[in-house]
C-alpha cells in the first residue's frame, strides 16, 4: 500500500494528536482500543521503505482537555516523523462535543495557548526557530494574513468571498460511497456517489441554500479577504446558517489577528520570508 502511494505521489496525512495520552484519549477503535501503538509504527515502517518521501504530514487534532505542552514535547522529541502540518480543533459545528468540558479544562487550554503564543512571537522576532508545534499551531493563521487573497480574487465566483470552495471542488466519500462536500460537513447533502458521480442538481441546490443563508451578509463585511466562514462551517442540519454573533465573533478575531501580524512585521520585516510548516515542495509565484 505505501509503495503505491508512493509511486503515484499521493500527499499523505496521518492524524497524529501527539504523545500517547492525548492521541489515544479520542482515537480509538471498535474494541475501545487506543490507535497509538498503531499509527506509530505503521509511520516507522513507512519512513523506514521510503526515508526521503516528502508528500507525507502529520495533523494533530486538540481540544480543551488537550496538554498542549505535553504535545510540543512529543513532537520535539520525535524529530523522526514527518512534518506536522497543521494542528487544529475538534469541530465545533453541530454538535454537543464541548458541553462535556469543565470551566478549569477551558482555562488552562486558553492559558497554555497563550503562553506558547509567547514563546511563538519571542522566537520569530529573535530569528530562531519556534519549535515545530509552535509553527503548526500558529503560522496558518498568520500566513492566511501575509498571504491573503487581494481585491477581486474570489476563490470561488458561485460562492462570493466566504464560499472558499464550490461543492465538488473537494470531496469526501462515506462508507456508503456517497460524495460529501468534504470531510466537515455533517453529511446531510451528499452531492452524488461513486456509482453515479457528481449530482449537478444536488450541487445548484447546495449553492442557492448556501447563497440565501449566508451569502447576503458579506456585501458589507471588512474582512472579506480573511473570512475563514464556508459550507463547512455554516453548516446546520440541512441548511446553512450563520450562528447568532458569528460574523462580529469572526472581525474581532480577525483585528487582533492582524494587530499581532503586523506588531511582529514591524520588530522582524522578515519573520514571514518562509513559512516553516509549508512543505518545500510547495511553489508560489515570486510575484
Amino acid at each position: 500500500m505505501v509503495d503505491f502511494l508512493v509511486h503515484h505521489r499521493f500527499h499523505v496525512a496521518v492524524s497524529l494528536d501527539g504523545d500517547q495520552a492525548n492521541h489515544d484519549r479520542n482515537r480509538i477503535g471498535p474494541l475501545r482500543r487506543g490507535s497509538f501503538d498503531g499509527a506509530m509504527s505503521g509511520l516507522r515502517k513507512f519512513r523506514d521503505r521510503h526515508p526521503s518521501y516528502s508528500l507525507l504530514h502529520l495533523a494533530a487534532t486538540v481540544d480543551w482537555a488537550t496538554d498542549l505542552y505535553a504535545i510540543e514535547e512529543f513532537f520535539t522529541k520525535h524529530s523522526w516523523l514527518p512534518k506536522l502540518q497543521r494542528v487544529g480543533l475538534v469541530f465545533n459545528r453541530d454538535t454537543q462535543y464541548y458541553e462535556q468540558f469543565s470551566a478549569e479544562q477551558r482555562r488552562r487550554f486558553r492559558s497554555q495557548l497563550a503562553d506558547l503564543n509567547r514563546r511563538y512571537r519571542d522566537a520569530v522576532v529573535g530569528a530562531t526557530a519556534p519549535s515545530p508545534f509552535q509553527s503548526a499551531l500558529f503560522e496558518t493563521a498568520h500566513f492566511s494574513v501575509v498571504c491573503r487573497s487581494r481585491h477581486g480574487n474570489l476563490v470561488s465566483p458561485l460562492l462570493g468571498p466566504a464560499g472558499k470552495c464550490a461543492p465538488g471542488t473537494k470531496i469526501a466519500v462515506d462508507v456508503d460511497g456517497h460524495f460529501d462536500i468534504c470531510e466537515r460537513v455533517n453529511g446531510s447533502r451528499h452531492i452524488g456517489d461513486i456509482d453515479s458521480g457528481l449530482d449537478i442538481d444536488e450541487v445548484g441546490a447546495v449553492l442557492r441554500d448556501y447563497s440565501r443563508g449566508v451569502g447576503g451578509a458579506c456585501a458589507a463585511c471588512p474582512i472579506t479577504r480573511l473570512c475563514s466562514q464556508c459550507l463547512a462551517t455554516t453548516n446546520a442540519g440541512r441548511g446553512f446558517r450563520l450562528q447568532g454573533g458569528e460574523c462580529e465573533r469572526m472581525i474581532g478575531t480577525t483585528a487582533r489577528l492582524l494587530q499581532d501580524t503586523v506588531s511582529i512585521l514591524e520588530e522582524a520585516p522578515d519573520a514571514f520570508r518562509k513559512f516553516s510548516f509549508i512543505d518545500p515542495v510547495v511553489r508560489f509565484l515570486n510575484s
